[in-house]
């Protein structure tokens, strides 16, 4: 009896650490929970981290069209220049034409200049038949006329070398003339040409614009996708590790439950054994075994509802972590199902972008061949053209000589005819006047 109520303090003690134990495992149960609110709250933060990537993108994207504002008014500013070298041109065009009016002005005196000079040399041949009157001036006349030839002959050289510069510059300006009329001519033919082919250009480079702006736009959507999709990447990456690392976590607590079930196990051995004890030490005392018989079925029964609602929550962590696994493969799926879609419309677009370019360019290179080669063809019509026109002028010399020469023939046998019917008169008023 004195053993059966030292007994009961130790079950006592059992109890209250199985309790304990209990209670050690709700705190674990909350820190899962816990866990499970931290893991709501960075997903919360990694929303808040895409919204701030997308600020990010559409400060990109104002970025790049104050880039093309820019881009605007840097053709803006080359268009000035473009204006501006016009006017340099132009400028320095009227500069070079004043120069030759000048040179004509200078061309002019020069001209006048040498008439003056004429006109000198006539009155020094006047001066020496005066100075053969008049001897004693000779000396000093002679002295200015040999002072005036050196001048004169300075004045020739000087006037050989600016006609020899006029004549070449006249000769280059007929030859530029003829050249400019040559390719002002060659210029209306290309012209009268291009006319009829700027349309089909205009609407051809209107299309290949657009159809390079929509490239351009594609490559950008293109690379832009590609980068979110490496953004998308590098966070599904993140999730992942953080989901492995839960799920890490949630194996290591799983496989921290079977030692605490293999001590509880012992715990309930240890107790079996302590019961056979007791039912061995109290088999005389009814009262006191049917007090721990309730007392083994009370702890029994909170074992097995310990064991059920650690099973149950085991089972709905498992059921959760399933679930929102089975819920991210499902939302990966179709985030790539959607990605593969969006890659395979790019890539249709581009392959019919790519292809109507070609056709463009081959179109365009046609064009250009035409044009380079019909102001050829048009020259070897005109050419042909010139031919016939010679031949047939040739032809009609040869048909208006082949009638001068039968007229003149015609012409002949008539004067012959004429002749011959006078004589065979004149014959027959002879013999009439014999008789």
């Amino acid at each position: 009896m004195k053993a059966s109520t030292m007994d009961l303090p130790q079950l006592e003690q059992i109890v209250n650490w199985l309790d304990e134990e209990h209670k050690r495992n709700r705190t674990e149960i909350v820190r899962l929970g816990h866990l499970l609110e931290m893991q709501g709250n960075s997903q919360v933060g990694q929303t808040k981290q895409l919204q701030e990537l997308e600020g990010t993108v559409m400060r990109f994207e104002a970025q790049v069209a104050r880039l093309q504002q820019y881009e605007s008014t840097l053709d803006g500013s080359r268009q000035e220049l473009l204006a501006l070298i016009e006017r340099e041109e132009t400028q320095r065009i009227k500069a070079i034409r004043e120069l030759e009016r000048a040179r004509e002005a200078d061309r002019d005196t020069a001209q006048r200049d040498i008439a003056a000079l004429q006109r000198d040399a006539h009155r020094s041949s006047q001066l020496e038949q005066d100075l053969q009157i008049r001897q004693s001036d000779f000396t000093r006349l002679a002295e200015s006329i040999q002072a005036m030839d050196g001048q004169i002959k300075a004045l020739e050289a000087a006037l050989e070398e600016k006609t020899q510069n006029i004549d070449f510059m006249l000769e280059l300006r007929s030859t530029e003339v003829q050249r400019i009329t040559q390719q002002q001519e060659e210029q209306t033919v290309h012209l009268r040409r291009l006319d009829e082919l700027e349309s089909t250009n205009i609407q051809q480079d209107q299309e290949i614009r657009r159809l390079r702006q929509e490239l351009t736009d594609l490559h950008e959507a293109g690379n832009r996708h590609g980068r979110n999709l490496d953004e998308l990447a590098d966070e599904m990456r993140g999730q992942m590790i953080d989901f492995s690392k839960q799920i890490r976590a949630v194996d290591a607590a799983v496989q921290e439950l079977p030692p605490l079930i293999e001590g509880l196990q012992n715990q309930l051995r240890l107790q079996a054994e302590a019961q056979d004890h007791i039912r061995r030490s109290v088999l005389d005392s009814r009262g006191l075994r049917e007090q721990i018989d309730q007392a083994i079925h009370q702890f029994q029964e909170a074992e097995r509802l310990f064991q059920a609602r650690m099973e149950s929550s085991l089972e709905e962590a498992k059921a959760g972590v399933a679930e929102r696994e089975r819920k991210e493969r499902m939302q990966r799926d179709h985030q790539w199902q959607e990605q593969a879609q969006d890659n395979a419309a790019t890539k249709e677009s581009l392959m019919s972008l790519s292809q109507s370019l070609k056709t463009h360019e081959a179109l365009l290179k046609q064009l250009w061949t035409l044009q380079e080669t019909y102001p050829q063809q048009a020259l070897r019509a005109a050419q042909s053209q010139v031919d016939n026109l010679q031949d047939n002028l040739r032809e009609r010399d040869r048909i208006v000589r082949a009638l001068e020469d039968e007229w003149m023939r015609l012409r002949r046998n008539v004067e012959l005819y004429a002749n011959g019917s006078s004589g065979q008169e004149a014959d027959g008023m002879d013999g009439s006047a014999v008789p």
